[in-house]
């Protein structure tokens, strides 16, 4: 299952051993995210710490294993699709542009995310972990 993944879950995935952790590493999802989410976690590095009780060193290897793997996208090869996804997400909000620019850009089965603004719009498919969870049991 070919998947574009939202920050939100990328940072539950380091904050906790959990389904959502399980899930990332499923080596039978193939994930996608752009490239900037890698930089804008590392932005956020001391509030993970924080959070998640672990030290630099222990939320390094476990970002280290999470981005083997999920396939960090550069902007290039979905820029060609941001006006698209303005007009899908951009009013709602305009930062989750590039994940529906990323969705629209290639075939996929949708964005992964636990941020319900994303199922305001229409265009591309929207799974919540409990939702993807369901869907992967049931084969």
């Amino acid at each position: 299952m070919r998947l574009v993944v939202d920050t939100n879950i990328i940072i539950s995935a380091l904050l906790k051993e959990s389904t959502v952790r399980s899930l990332v590493l499923d080596p039978h999802l193939e994930l996608h995210t752009p490239e900037f989410v890698f930089e804008e976690i590392e932005e956020h590095m001391d509030m993970i710490k924080e959070r998640s009780g672990l030290t630099e060193e222990e939320v390094s290897l476990i970002l280290s294993l999470i981005s083997t793997h999920i396939r960090a996208v550069p902007k290039q090869d979905f820029i060609h699709k941001l006006s698209e996804a303005e007009k899908v997400i951009g009013n709602i909000d305009r930062d989750d542009m590039p994940f529906v620019a990323l969705a629209l850009s290639f075939s996929n089965e949708g964005i992964w995310t636990n941020d319900r603004h994303f199922t305001k719009q229409g265009e591309v498919k929207v799974w919540s972990t409990a939702e993807l969870l369901a869907k992967i049991k049931g084969k």
